[in-house]
C-alpha cells in the first residue's frame, strides 16, 4: 500500500514487479489495465520499500485480501473520521456516512499518490506520466478539500483586493 501511495501503481502493477524492472531510481513496466509502457520514477521511500522487499512484491494477496488488510490497518490506526457514501442498489440511491478505514482500499493509494503530488505543485502532466493516466482519467482521482478551497480563494481575493486598491490610488 505504501509503495503505491509513493509511486502510483495499481495494485495489479505492483504484484508484477520483478528485479530485473528496477534500474537505479526508475521502475520500468507495461501497465496491466492500459498496457502502458512506464519510466516509473521511485522516490527515496518507494526505493527503500523495494529494496526491503527484494524488489518484488510477489507475496502479496490478492486485491481483495489486501483490501481487508488496508481496513484493519487504517482502522487500529484510528482514521474514523466519518466520510459521506453513495450506495446503489438495483434503481435505489442510498446516501450514508462511515467511518472512513471502511471505505480505504489499496486503489485509496494511487489516488492519494495524485492528490498529494498536484496539490504540492507537481504539474498534472508529469503526474499524469508518473501513474500511467490520461488527463482525463485522471480527474475523478483529485480531491480538492473545504480547507484547499479556502486557502487558496483568500489568497487570490487579498491579490485581487491589493490590486484594486492600488488602482484606486492611481
Amino acid at each position: 500500500f505504501c509503495f503505491s501511495a509513493y509511486t502510483g501503481l495499481r495494485f495489479s502493477d505492483v504484484v508484477r514487479i520483478t528485479p530485473e524492472m528496477v534500474k537505479g531510481d526508475c521502475l520500468y513496466i507495461t501497465t496491466k489495465k492500459t498496457e502502458d509502457a512506464l519510466e516509473v520514477y521511485l522516490l527515496p521511500e518507494a526505493k527503500e520499500l523495494l529494496a526491503k522487499y527484494n524488489n518484488s512484491f510477489k507475496g502479496l494477496r490478492t486485491n481483495q485480501g489486501e483490501n481487508k488488510g488496508v481496513k484493519r490497518i487504517a482502522r487500529l490506526a484510528g482514521i474514523d473520521e466519518p466520510v459521506n457514501i453513495t450506495e446503489y442498489f438495483g434503481d435505489k440511491k442510498i446516501d450514508k456516512t462511515v467511518p472512513k478505514h471502511t471505505v480505504l482500499t489499496f486503489h485509496s493509494a494511487k489516488k492519494t499518490n495524485i492528490t498529494l503530488a498536484l496539490k504540492n505543485g507537481a504539474r498534472p502532466e508529469t503526474v499524469s506520466a508518473q501513474v500511467g493516466n490520461t488527463m482525463r482519467t485522471m480527474k475523478p482521482y483529485i480531491s480538492i478539500t473545504y480547507q484547499d478551497k479556502k486557502e487558496e480563494l483568500t489568497k487570490a481575493f487579498k491579490n485581487i483586493k491589493k490590486a484594486a486598491s492600488k488602482l484606486q490610488v492611481a
